[in-house]
């Protein structure tokens, strides 16, 4: 190896020793300590792309004189190949490319594809789609039925009732029209309330309301209609909410109409010194440790009253200021 790695790259060392390019390559590297100049190893580099593609001469001497008269299926067949080595070796290794207008004169020798339709089979298609049925056709075409479909879509293709009637087919079997219930509809005396969880609130959480039933599939917020019974419609910006913070006692009594403004106050984290709000002056940055905080309710506590006596004295301050 000392006398041929500046002569002959890796690879060609490894095939005549019979060993594996991963052991050359340690070899050379970790135990022989040997390196070879860059311009060495780039064009060591060349060479073995050069070889590591495979083509022969004579392959590439058949790729020349028949491109013109072949397509690349035909080329893959004839050589052994896959279509994108043959196409990869045209473009990129030969750089040759066919004229313009080949393709049209010799598209009748192309694979036919199956997601590309003639004209005589769409218009087969127009001719016998009130006379046939999906099956028929795609067994006539030798398609499939899911193609007929494609196709009875992409050109707005319909049958008219009478067609699919005599094709054993009820239109519309089973749909409801608009407005029209089913048999098995339940139909409640009274009034009906019933409590359904609702996501409010920045966390999202789930909180149970009551809901009274309106009208069939029309439901509102229980304690929202007895509101608008006693004092008329809610004006827009403005809310019910409970004054003892259960939302199950919909009595008139505890009801209160508020200002959405007055609401973000009331659930303001800054202003109700909540857990959560604490624990992010405690430690702005790290959340894992904010949750962790939550979990000492006496730290909480602790800094809680420290911002309020805080609050306290500047609003003291301001007081005094102003006298």
């Amino acid at each position: 190896m000392r006398a041929n790695y500046l002569l002959k790259n890796n690879q060609e060392m490894a095939a005549e020793l019979g060993r594996s390019l991963a052991s050359v390559n340690d070899l050379l590297s970790a135990r022989l300590k040997l390196k070879r100049p860059k311009e060495l190893v780039i064009r060591f580099r060349t060479r073995s792309r050069k070889k590591s593609d495979g083509w022969s001469q004579q392959e590439l001497d058949f790729l020349k004189d028949n491109y013109l008269h072949m397509t690349n299926e035909e080329l893959t067949v004839a050589l052994g190949r896959t279509k994108g080595a043959v196409q990869t070796c045209l473009h990129k290794r030969l750089r040759v490319t066919r004229p313009a207008g080949w393709f049209s004169q010799h598209h009748h020798r192309f694979k036919k594809q199956d997601n590309i339709w003639s004209q005589a089979e769409i218009g087969f298609v127009r001719e016998n789609i009130e006379l046939m049925t999906n099956e028929e056709i795609a067994r006539e075409l030798g398609r499939t039925k899911g193609g007929v479909k494609s196709i009875i879509r992409r050109y707005n293709l319909l049958r008219s009732k009478e067609a699919i009637s005599r094709f054993g087919k009820r239109p519309n079997a089973g749909h409801y029209k608009k407005g029209q219930l089913p048999l098995n509809t339940i139909y409640d005396e009274g009034e009906v309330v019933r409590i359904r969880h609702a996501k409010t609130g920045a966390g999202r959480q789930k909180l149970p309301y009551k809901y009274i039933k309106l009208d069939m599939g029309k439901w509102q917020q229980y304690h929202q209609v007895i509101w608008i019974r006693a004092n008329g419609p809610i004006p827009d910006k403005h809310i019910v909410v409970f004054r003892n913070g259960d939302q199950m006692d919909c009595r008139l009594e505890n009801l209160e109409l508020i200002t959405l403004k007055e609401n973000a106050i009331r659930n303001s984290g800054s202003i109700r010194l909540t857990d959560g709000y604490v624990a992010q002056t405690m430690s702005p940055r790290n959340a894992a440790l904010r949750e962790q905080l939550k979990e000492f309710p006496e730290l909480i506590d602790a800094r809680r009253a420290q911002l309020q006596l805080k609050r306290l004295i500047k609003h003291d301050n301001a007081e005094h200021s102003e006298d």
